[in-house]
């Protein structure tokens, strides 16, 4: 692949992540108007897949790959949803910091499933990106009961990382939009059980209805599109690069949310881009 086609999926995956990383501040609003965590991971999968959905009338042609895509859409969405339920009863900070773990997810999956052995620019810029998190978030300590909140919540970002990887792979056969439609559609399914559970109705406000049309498109819809393009361009180094979404979710606190900034935050953050940066790097021959 060449360096300019490398770049643009940088590009690409670095647009995706500043999208996501507008999730807490959505879903925070979400929470904030009466829209319960289920609810809202429905709203925001469901909003995406309708606005997606004239990308599967492509799926048929492409069986394998399209039930691969759902698949992985099932056990995201179901994540995304226990990971929501974990953003409204934990800390900020700890909430966030679960679901910005899938950088090593990713490198592992690619490595273990995919027999991707990551070179060592790619291990070095993971490693910065764990260390960087890590000041940006700081040591949390967790309540009783809290452990099996948070050990649900680890399925979005192993799913997410899932994802990522099939992006740059087995997926690339598929369409862009079917590709995301696809996905789109499984999260929307896998996230479906959990809302029913939990028996909540949103209130017909329009503070509700603007956070879930929000959680939708700026979350999902936009950013999804950039990231299934990006990803089948950049190749392994997604993972690691779309941990930028955790320096966007934190500029959000600071700039939205009242959260105070911290000089160990704003050093995190440093070190995420600069770890983000070196796996952005084209891999030595």
């Amino acid at each position: 692949m060449s360096a300019g086609e490398r770049a643009l999926g940088a590009a690409l995956v670095l647009a995706a992540s500043a999208g996501f990383g507008t999730i807490p501040l959505f879903a925070r609003l979400a929470f904030d108007a009466g829209v319960a965590p289920e609810t809202a991971t429905v709203a925001r999968f469901g909003i995406a897949a309708l606005g997606l959905s004239p990308g599967l009338r492509a799926a048929p042609l492409h069986p394998r790959p399209a039930a691969l895509a759902l698949a992985t859409g099932l056990w995201l969405g179901f994540g995304v949803a226990m990971w929501f339920r974990a953003l409204a009863a934990l800390p900020v900070a700890t909430g966030t910091m679960i679901f910005y773990l899938f950088p090593a997810f990713a490198v592992a999956i690619g490595w273990a499933v995919f027999g991707r052995a990551p070179s060592r620019v790619l291990l070095g810029g993971a490693a910065l990106v764990l260390v960087g998190a890590a000041l940006v978030v700081g040591p949390a300590t967790l309540g009783q009961g809290q452990v099996v909140l948070v050990a649900l919540a680890l399925l979005a970002p192993a799913g997410y990382a899932l994802l990522l990887n099939m992006l740059a792979g087995p997926l690339t056969v598929l369409p862009l939009l079917t590709r995301s439609a696809t996905v789109t559609l499984g999260c929307a399914l896998g996230a479906l059980p959990a809302a029913i559970l939990s028996g909540a109705v949103p209130p017909p406000t329009v503070a509700a209805v603007f956070a879930m049309l929000a959680l939708g498109v700026v979350t999902m819809v936009l950013p999804g599109l950039a990231l299934a393009a990006g990803a089948a361009r950049l190749g392994p180094a997604t993972g690691v690069v779309g941990s930028i979404e955790l320096v966007v979710a934190v500029s959000m606190g600071w700039l939205f949310l009242g959260e105070a900034v911290r000089l160990r935050a704003v050093a995190g953050v440093a070190v995420m881009l600069a770890g983000a940066g070196l796996a952005a790097l084209p891999p030595r021959r």
